[in-house]
């Protein structure tokens, strides 16, 4: 190889890896410029992959693009399409679209109410772990929606709830035992469950705590 051909070959080198610089440069500022845009395209992208993944029956994709729809995030919100996605989730067998397919019934979103097919689909929630599942059959008992008022049963789907700590749980708990549903009222019993649920977070708990302590109940 001549002197002339190798020249131009190493020019055209350098040319081609200036361009490449140059390329990743601009790349660069308009990530650093244009956060947002670049953002969007990504939700834009992840999105779609989301609706691909759930029109070929995948159930996890499914709840997802249920939540999506609910919250509207990274699309228009439509809870039409929230619900249809948790309906198809749920009968897949992914516990929380059936519990949250059940709050549509409970409430009457984008449906009737219908109380009989909110506590199945909360009852099926709860057999198959999901610890909302559990406190909102507890809840169905307490109130006697669908089924009879059994404050037995109520405390024995909270006590369950409690179990996979939730907080709201354990705050009933601690009401039935300050009031005497369906158990023997036990104020030190009532202050043990509301300070577990007050560690949580729960500010319900917190004040009925408090009371308790002002009127000098449970010790």
């Amino acid at each position: 190889m001549n002197r002339l051909v190798f020249a131009e070959r190493f020019v055209s080198l350098k040319r081609g890896i200036w361009e490449c610089v140059m390329k990743c440069y601009i790349f660069v500022l308009l990530l650093a410029f244009q956060p947002m845009s670049f953002a969007a395209l990504d939700e834009s992208y992840s999105i779609k992959s989301l609706k691909r993944m759930a029109l070929t029956g995948i159930p996890e994709a499914q709840f997802n693009l249920a939540l999506k729809y609910e919250r509207g995030e990274g699309v228009d919100k439509n809870l039409g399409k929230a619900k249809h996605w948790y309906k198809r989730a749920a009968k897949q067998g992914i516990a929380k679209a059936q519990n949250n397919l059940a709050i549509f019934y409970d409430e009457g979103i984008e449906t009737d109410v219908d109380l009989d097919r909110a506590y199945t689909l909360f009852k099926r929630a709860a057999k198959n772990g999901n610890v909302d599942g559990l406190f909102n059959v507890g809840m169905y008992y307490f109130h006697g929606k669908s089924v009879e008022k059994d404050f037995e049963q109520a405390l024995n789907w909270f006590k369950k709830a409690d179990q996979k700590n939730h907080p709201v749980a354990s705050y009933m708990i601690g009401v039935f035992y300050e009031q005497g549903f369906g158990v023997e009222q036990d104020f030190v019993e009532a202050k043990r469950w509301y300070n577990k649920s007050s560690k949580s977070g729960n500010v319900d708990a917190t004040y009925n705590l408090a009371v308790l302590y002002f009127q000098g109940l449970g010790g």
